[in-house]
């Protein structure tokens, strides 16, 4: 799957080059950015106590973001950005606090990759939180977007 990704994003940044280097008008300035968490069990990155020190991901507001997610443990993880000033409600229930969600990375089974897109919100902090039922209490980390 890696080698997949990793391809793709090769083909897609040459025929990005080929396209700039063919075209008589200049090229529009895009600003894309890509973080990588790594998930383990019940931790994001190499801490294993995010709550004292989560690891944070920063990115500059109105970016396109690539989030690839490298799920290296035996439990299934999600990557979940809240809203601005939201924090991490005790046993955390997508069901119950949806309304704090500004995006959802949807479920990483157990020893695979995804990856997925979304445009950064306003300059701040933001609380990131695995709601896979259980697991809010552990695995937490900052989204920081920069202007």
């Amino acid at each position: 799957m890696k080698r997949k990704v990793s391809l793709f994003l090769l083909l897609s940044l040459v025929i990005g080059v080929l396209a700039a280097c063919g075209s008589s008008q200049p090229a529009e300035s895009v600003v894309t950015n890509e973080i990588v968490v790594d998930m383990a069990d019940i931790h994001y990155g190499d801490s294993n106590d995010n709550v004292a020190s989560p690891p944070e991901w920063t990115v500059t507001s109105g970016a396109d973001i690539t989030v690839r997610m490298e799920n290296m443990g035996t439990l299934e993880h999600s990557w979940v950005v809240l809203k601005a000033g939201q924090e991490i409600p005790v046993n955390f229930d997508q069901s119950q606090h949806s309304d704090l969600v500004l995006f959802d990375s949807g479920i990483v089974t157990a020893d695979s990759s995804g990856t997925t897109r979304f445009t950064a919100p306003a300059p701040g902090e933001y609380n990131v939180v695995c709601t896979v039922l259980g697991h809010s209490g552990l695995m937490q980390g900052r989204l920081v977007v920069t202007q």
